[in-house]
């Protein structure tokens, strides 16, 4: 093997090594007392895209595959500076602010520039065994720990905030599944496989937007592949699993009886995610519940800022918090009662404005933009990426996961789906 496979091959091996770390982060911390190994995959991934770089150039990230999201990148980042400097916001807290959201992207960025098609392949085979790893733990949690609701999370861990990286799971699970279905991969037998396990963790966890979730995503593919025939074969037994796990999860927690429909949507939308359990903020108000906070503080900065701070946000950082109190920003130890810091959008909000809200969710409508321009072509790799844009769309809105340690492994699937997308042509 010459030098330039073998540092090719090291650097996968090494970005492979990273991915797991990152993704299973919580989990392993438990295991380590508490050590916080997700800065190690943090170190990784900064090293392997500064080699990257160096190796291809700069230009590497204005090629097609990569340079839409180098453009919303930055974009988003200029965005998150203007508030910055308009509210005079501290240089530690918008450094930190940027640490926050650029780990994800790097992330991303160093899949789509090391790894290749069949690389994906391994990761999407390989989800098979960490299924089972996970379920197995999660069934010895639940039974042999009593451990329930957030707190039963599997190979994620037992930490309250831990069902985020779940309920993620849960999402890309749902998407590949469709995916192998529709590529003929898999067979009806091991879709109802993976539905059953998924159906039974959703209700043992307590994720009840699954149960929505899984729906939405079931109408995306019949729309997308007219396989009508093929699903319908396996319709009651789906529908049979999926009726007897909600009543199974009403059972172990009463309080959920009759979520589905209008009003237990609501609910859904509208109930606090404090960690701490107390009133704030639901999901629907996570954008609205923040504008008198950010016009208060930011007269308090900028005397008659007037509805500037509702435009450009207050700047990266403003918002965010950290294990360590002194990272705390002033923000925070504020307004931390509303329980915005649940909630992405809030984030975005806050720290970037309404432009920055819309830049940053852009990304997903324009990933739906190009998958429904080509719908026509009825390719796996056009649904592959409608599916990941609907489910990066629905963690925006879940909670803050994707800019918390448990929300890399939605990083992890959107880099797979890029190549994918852009390999399978």
């Amino acid at each position: 093997m010459d030098r330039v496979a073998y540092q090719k091959n090291s650097d996968k091996y090494l970005l492979l090594s990273a991915i797991v770390i990152l993704s299973f982060s919580e989990g392993l911390k438990q295991i380590f007392f508490g050590l916080p190994i997700v800065h190690i995959g943090n170190l990784i991934c900064i090293f392997l895209f500064a080699r990257a770089l160096m190796k291809n150039g700069i230009s590497r990230l204005f090629q097609s595959d990569v340079k839409p999201f180098a453009i919303w990148v930055i974009a988003f980042l200029m965005i998150g500076s203007i508030g910055t400097l308009v509210f005079k916001a501290d240089i530690l807290m918008y450094l930190w602010g940027i640490r926050t959201y650029f780990r994800m992207f790097l992330l991303l960025f160093d899949i789509v520039l090391i790894l290749e098609r069949e690389d994906v392949d391994r990761i999407y085979n390989a989800i098979d065994y960490v299924i089972a790893i996970h379920f197995i733990l999660t069934l010895i949690q639940f039974f042999g720990f009593g451990i329930r609701w957030d707190y039963l999370n599997g190979i994620f861990g037992t930490a309250v905030g831990d069902s985020s990286s779940l309920h993620a799971f849960l999402l890309i699970d749902s998407c590949l599944v469709f995916y192998r279905f529709f590529c003929k991969s898999i067979g009806t037998k091991e879709l109802v496989f993976h539905f059953v396990w998924m159906a039974m963790n959703a209700a043992m966890s307590e994720i009840r937007s699954w149960f929505y979730e899984i729906i939405a995503l079931t109408v995306i593919y019949l729309i997308f592949s007219f396989e009508f025939k093929r699903v319908a074969k396996i319709f009651p037994v789906l529908l049979a699993v999926y009726l007897s796990l909600i009543v199974i999860m009403s059972f172990l927690y009463p309080y959920t009886s009759g979520f589905l429909g209008v009003s237990g949507f609501h609910n859904i939308i509208s109930e606090s995610h404090k960690p701490d359990g107390s009133s704030g903020i639901g999901r629907k108000q996570q954008i609205t519940a923040m504008t008198g906070p950010i016009l208060e503080y930011a007269n308090g900065k900028v005397e008659g800022a007037g509805i500037i701070p509702l435009i450009t946000g207050l700047g990266l950082g403003t918002a965010d918090y950290a294990t360590i109190p002194f990272l705390n920003s002033f923000f925070f130890n504020t307004y931390e009662n509303t329980g915005y810091s649940s909630f992405l959008l809030s984030f975005l909000y806050i720290e970037t404005g309404i432009i920055g809200l819309v830049v940053f969710n852009a990304m997903w409508v324009y990933l739906l933009w190009i998958g429904f321009k080509d719908m026509k072509q009825r390719e796996p790799r056009v649904l592959l990426l409608i599916l990941c844009s609907f489910a990066m769309s629905v963690t925006a809105f879940y909670n803050q996961t994707l800019r918390t340690n448990y929300g890399y492994i939605m990083w992890v699937f959107l880099g797979t789906v890029v190549i994918i997308y852009n390999k399978d042509t």
